[in-house]
Formats: C-alpha cells, sequence, structure tokens
C-alpha cells in the first residue's frame, strides 16, 4: 500500500509545503514556524495563481505554476533573511518531528490500513463532482476556483447537462490536480495521498504552532497536544469516510494556523514592519480558507471572537472606540455583538440562502440525549452511532476547568462551549434558529461535530498535562517542565498509557436508535468502529465496485482502440458511472447524481426517457446527433444502501429510456459485456 501512496505523498508534501514554507522565510518566520505554518500560505497562494492563470489563459501545471512561485518566494526569502518576527514561542525540531509521527501513525492505523488498494475511492454523492471536476482540471490545464465543474473541455461546453461551470471553492482540487500533472500517479491515488498528507502532516502541525503559541512554548502540554491532536474521530478521521467533504478535511484543518496568523497581527508588542508581515500571512491564510472550504472561516471565528475579547478585558484600563474612551468589559462586549451582528448578516444573505437552509439530514433529538451526547463527545449520536469517548471526554473536561481557573487561556473554555453550543442547537433545534447557529456548515451534523473536536484539542491537551502533573505528585517525582530523565520518563509513560486507553478499549453506552441505522441501539466508542467505517466506505458501499471500474477501463480502452477517445457515452450517473470520467477518464454524458436542469426538455431529457427508440423516434436520433453521442454504458443494477442512500432522489421514469437498453434493441450493437454491465454502439444515429 506504501509504496503505492509513498512517490504520491511526497509529491503532495512538495506541493503543499514548499512554497508556504519559502513565504514563511520571506516574511521572518523561524525555519521550524515556517515548516508548521507552510500549508496555510500554500493552499492560498495556489488557489489564487489558479484563479489568476485561469483568467489570462495561461496553462497551469507544476512547470508553469508551482515552479516559478517557489522561485520567486525563494528570491523574497533571500532578500528578507535578515528580518525575523520576534517573540515567536520556539518550536523544537523534536516537537515536530512527534506532530508528524503522531500523525503519521493515527493516519496509518485509521485510514491507509483499511484501504483495500491506494487507488480506492469513497463512493459518496460529492465524490462525482470533486473526482470529475478534478479530471476536468487536469485536461484543461487551468483550476480556477472561478470557472470550476466536471464539464470544462470545449466540446463537454457545448454538450453539459447541467450548466455547472462557476465559482466553487477549489483549494483542495487545485492540489491534486498538482499531484497528477507531476506524472507519479492517477487520480484516485492522488485523492488518497493529497488526504493523507493533510490528516498526517497538515493538521498536526498547524495543531502544533496553535498550541506552540497559545501555551506559549512550554513543552509538557506541547507533548500531550501531539496525542489530543489525533484523538478526537470527529475530526479528521470521519471527514475521511463522510460526504466525502475533503475540501472541508483542508480547509478545517488550516484553521489553526490562520487563527495564529490573526493573533500575530494584534500581538500589542510588534512593531508596524513586523504587524505588516503578519497580516500579509494572514490575509492569504483567509483566501487559503475561502477557496478551500469557507465555512472554515465561521470555525475560526468561533475560536477568535472570545480571543480577541480576552485579550479586550486583559488590556484593562481604558479604551479608546470612535473618539469616545471606554472601559474593557463594554469594549469586548461591543466587540461580541458586532460580531454577533456581522454572523446574523451573513446567514441572512442571499447568497448564503442554498448553504443555511439546506435540510436534507431532518436530524433532531430531545435536549436531554443531546446533552448526553456533548458530554461524551458522541457529538453526532443517533446520526451516526459510533463517536462517543468518554476519556477523552473527561480529559477535555479537566483542560476545561484548568482553564477557568488560568485568567490568560480561559478564552478556550469560552470557544469550545460555543462550539459545544452550536452542536447542541444542531440536535435540537429546527426551522430559523438552527440555521442561525449552524446553517454556515450546511447543518450537517458531522461538520458541526468537527467544530466541537477542533476546540476540544487544546483543552484534551491541557487535560493530559493535568494528568501527568497528578500522577508524578501521587509519585513523588518533581516534573518541572519535562527537562529532567526521570521526569521526562513519567511523561512519555504517562502520555502512552493515555494514547492506550483513548484508542484501544471499546465500551458501549446504551442509547435510542435512529431510523436510518435500524440495527443500531448502542453508541460504539471504540475507535475500532471508526476504522471498520472507514474500510465499510472505501470497499463495501458498492456503488461504484470494484468489477464496474475494470469494466469502465477496459471499455474506454476499447473506445479509444476505435478512435473514439473523445466519444460521448450515454449514461445512467445512478448505477456508478457518474464516477467513470474522473476515474476511467471515460467521456460519460451525465457526471453528476441529478438529473441536470433540462429535466422537462430539452435533448438530455429526450436521450434520458426515449433512448431506446433511437431507431424509430427522428427526435430521439436529432438528439442523439445533436450531442454527438456514439456509445451508450450500462452497469450493474441500481444499488440501495440503507444507511447511506444514493437514491433519495431518484425518479426512474426519467431514465426509463437508458434503463431499457439491451442486447434486443433496435439501433444498437453489443462491443463489449460483462456480467449485467455492456457497452453499446448506437449504429441508428
Amino acid at each position: 500500500m506504501w509504496s503505492e501512496l509513498f512517490p504520491a505523498v511526497l509529491a503532495s508534501c512538495a506541493v503543499i509545503f514548499v512554497p508556504g514554507y519559502l513565504m514563511g522565510r520571506a516574511l521572518g518566520l523561524s525555519r521550524s514556524w515556517s515548516v508548521c505554518m507552510a500549508p496555510l500560505p500554500s493552499f492560498g497562494l495556489i488557489a489564487l495563481a489558479g484563479i489568476l492563470y485561469g483568467t489570462l489563459g495561461v496553462a497551469a501545471q507544476p512547470l508553469t505554476l508551482l515552479l516559478p512561485l517557489s522561485l520567486l518566494l525563494a528570491v523574497l526569502a533571500l532578500l528578507g533573511r535578515s528580518f525575523r518576527l520576534p517573540d515567536l514561542p520556539r518550536i523544537g525540531w523534536g516537537m515536530i518531528a512527534l506532530y508528524l509521527a503522531m500523525g503519521l501513525v493515527a493516519t496509518t492505523f485509521m485510514f491507509v490500513r483499511m484501504l483495500p488498494s491506494a487507488n480506492a475511492v469513497m463512493t459518496g454523492r460529492d465524490l462525482a463532482h470533486h473526482i470529475n471536476s478534478i479530471r476536468a482540471f487536469v485536461s484543461t490545464q487551468s483550476f480556477s476556483s472561478l470557472r470550476m465543474g466536471p464539464y470544462l473541455l470545449s466540446q463537454d461546453l457545448s454538450v453539459d447537462p447541467y450548466a455547472l461551470p462557476g465559482f466553487y471553492p477549489a483549494g483542495w482540487h487545485a492540489a491534486v490536480t498538482l499531484v497528477v500533472q507531476m506524472g507519479v500517479t492517477e487520480i484516485s491515488v492522488a485523492i488518497n495521498a493529497v488526504n493523507v498528507t493533510i490528516s498526517s502532516f497538515v493538521w498536526p502541525l498547524g495543531t502544533l504552532v496553535f498550541l506552540a503559541w497559545s501555551f506559549r512554548g512550554k513543552r509538557r502540554p506541547l507533548a500531550a497536544g501531539a496525542l489530543a491532536t489525533v484523538s478526537f474521530m470527529a475530526f479528521p478521521w470521519y471527514f475521511m469516510k463522510f460526504g466525502p467533504i475533503y475540501p472541508n478535511l483542508a480547509g478545517f484543518s488550516l484553521v489553526f494556523p490562520c487563527v495564529v496568523a490573526f493573533m500575530l497581527l494584534v500581538e500589542p508588542a510588534w512593531k508596524r514592519p513586523a504587524r505588516l508581515r503578519a497580516l500579509a500571512l494572514f490575509l492569504v491564510g483567509g483566501v487559503a480558507l475561502a477557496l478551500t472550504q469557507p465555512n472554515a472561516i465561521f470555525v475560526a471565528a468561533v475560536i477568535l471572537v472570545p480571543y480577541v475579547a480576552a485579550r479586550i478585558v486583559s488590556s484593562g484600563g481604558v479604551l479608546r472606540v470612535l473618539l469616545h474612551e471606554l472601559p474593557s468589559g463594554p469594549v469586548a462586549a461591543l466587540w461580541v455583538v458586532a460580531c454577533g451582528l456581522v454572523w446574523l448578516a451573513l446567514n441572512r444573505a442571499p447568497f448564503m440562502s442554498d448553504v443555511v437552509g439546506f435540510g436534507l439530514w431532518g436530524y433532531r433529538i430531545s435536549p436531554w440525549e443531546a446533552l448526553v451526547n456533548v458530554a461524551t463527545l458522541a457529538y453526532q449520536a443517533f446520526f451516526v452511532p459510533d463517536l462517543g469517548q468518554p476519556l477523552l471526554a473527561l480529559l477535555v473536561l479537566l483542560g476545561l476547568v484548568w482553564t477557568l481557573r488560568n485568567r490568560r487561556l480561559r478564552w478556550m473554555s469560552v470557544s469550545y462551549v460555543a462550539a459545544a453550543g452550536i452542536v447542541f442547537g444542531n440536535a435540537t433545534m429546527g426551522g430559523l434558529a438552527k440555521q442561525l447557529l449552524s446553517g454556515f456548515w450546511y447543518s450537517d451534523p458531522p461538520r458541526v461535530a468537527a467544530v466541537a473536536a477542533l476546540c476540544a484539542v487544546p483543552l484534551a491537551a491541557l487535560g493530559m498535562d493535568w494528568v501527568v502533573t497528578g500522577v508524578s505528585r501521587a509519585l513523588g517525582v518533581r516534573v518541572g517542565d519535562g527537562s529532567h530523565l526521570t521526569a521526562s520518563a513519567l511523561t512519555s509513560g504517562t502520555l502512552a498509557a493515555l494514547a492506550i486507553l483513548v484508542f484501544y478499549p471499546g465500551v458501549r453506552i446504551p442509547t435510542f436508535t435512529f431510523s436510518a441505522f435500524p440495527s443500531s441501539g448502542r453508541i460504539e466508542t471504540q475507535v475500532e468502529q471508526t476504522r471498520l467505517q472507514v474500510q465499510e466506505a472505501y470497499s463495501q458501499y458498492g456503488f461504484y465496485t470494484t468489477r464496474e471500474r475494470a469494466f469502465a477501463r477496459n471499455c474506454q480502452k476499447l473506445i479509444e482502440a476505435e478512435g473514439g477517445a473523445d466519444a460521448l457515452v450515454i449514461n445512467n450517473p445512478f448505477d456508478g458511472s457518474a464516477y467513470a470520467y474522473g476515474d476511467a477518464g471515460m467521456r460519460v454524458y451525465f457526471r453528476e447524481l441529478s438529473e441536470g436542469i433540462g429535466a422537462d426538455g430539452g435533448a438530455e431529457a429526450t436521450v434520458r426517457a426515449r433512448l431506446d427508440h433511437v431507431a424509430d423516434d427522428p427526435e430521439v436520433r436529432a438528439a442523439v446527433n445533436q450531442l454527438g453521442a456514439r456509445y451508450v454504458i450500462r452497469f450493474e443494477h441500481l444499488k440501495e444502501d440503507k444507511a447511506y442512500s444514493m437514491l433519495w432522489n431518484y425518479d426512474h421514469d426519467l431514465w426509463k429510456g437508458i434503463d431499457s437498453v439491451n442486447e434486443g434493441t433496435p439501433g444498437f450493437e453489443l462491443v463489449m459485456r460483462q456480467g449485467d454491465m455492456a457497452l453499446y454502439r448506437i449504429s441508428a444515429a
């Protein structure tokens, strides 16, 4: 497995770390800080460059985009090497190695070992859009967020049944595209490699820089943070198998570095040159969040609003606001109110209506159940019955108590309570109240759960540190700051024991059943259950099976051998063929799991409903000729999974013209068959 992933992971690291590292050095960050912060500016710069290149009509690929960008940043780093940002807590290379090791081991354990193959894909609904858009990016050598979709080639734009090219945050897709363009692997492997890079390196190092700044470099809680970072099932591990929502995985992993960039910007001791560099870092970071997954900006807000309020209060005395002098307390209150009004305005803005009004899940439980879920870190129980982590919840509680007793870090507990409140409201409220609280994340239980998990990470680290302190006192060992050999061994041993207790045991808490999972009735708190879900997501959903993938690739080879590499292939996307363009390069017509915008008319509606009459219906023949379609592909019978349905919006009548095509249908010639799967040539058009 790793032998296949390794080259792609190396390429992913080059894409995600090199430009950002050089920008960090150019702005005056130390080498270790530049490594930790690197993914944030990398995603921002690549996404911005993608828009610029797309607007100018310049091909975007590693040699034309990544190399010139890196060379420019290297020159700027050399020119600015004499300037260093002041008062940054030291991040040692040993600590970086610890976080990288924890991230890599956890990713291997939770994700890589559960994959049936390096090119396995999670065939959720969103994958069709992601993998097909990446194929279009690779084919057109353009990955602009302003013009993204599965139909970007000129011959596809003319037949696009969805009118899709438009704005979509493409930061994650751009990274995958660059990896594919390096020629080291195929799209599906590149997707997994980029996600492995994010969960192994981007997320842990981003958390490290946040904890280093927040804890001011104290080694013991910082070391505990390496374990806390990978311990929450809600993030990043559940994001590896749900949706798939990989852009959210990337966006949320960039939240902590972006938060740190803002904290540097408002550092009162810094003079203008340092502040301007922090501003540049924060602006590029903001672009990274906006063009990777915009709802990550609101996660950052949940963290930063209490932080800024705490900074205002801690400043003491009187502050000047709009030519008026006010005590710090009222100023902090005004800040919170102002942020609340901005939140409200954005939530009600027309351009956000499709997001905040998204109501697919119908997820609602009693307040008592929701309270128990939050208390046990089963943030989305009854939506998925497996995420309760009681021991980790106890550590978070200890950290919460610790911050309440520590004025400087009290804002962390406020952020977590706010995030937990969003989880609680999303589970118990409906209508406008739910939209206001959790609408920025589609009121989606997994995404909302991840918000709470992010805010809980520093609390868990502090809770682990408190446990280490308690154990040392019980054993009569002076822990200090972990520099003494005995103290270091005790710290390492205690954290290792906590790791075993967090990851190994299986505890079940009786609960109610949720209708989508009729077999459930317990919350599986064991990590193994999440691992098995990952394995199932990549191998057992059966919506785009190994057999179908192989058949699609064989059919594409045959089509190319007949001189029709660009031939349009009519398909029913709900049988799994929606993924054939992105995965196999087959130019299937329908590349989304929906019927398109022409459900009531147009060529696409005609071929869907009456393609089987191409031999005797001039209107159908005209529609086929208008599209330039030459083949029809049929996969195995439509599949239905009760826990993860692909057919919730499927209307058989809209697709009966394609579904009725068989070997005996006039106007079609069988080209290839394997079991229930078949490729037909349209001979009557």
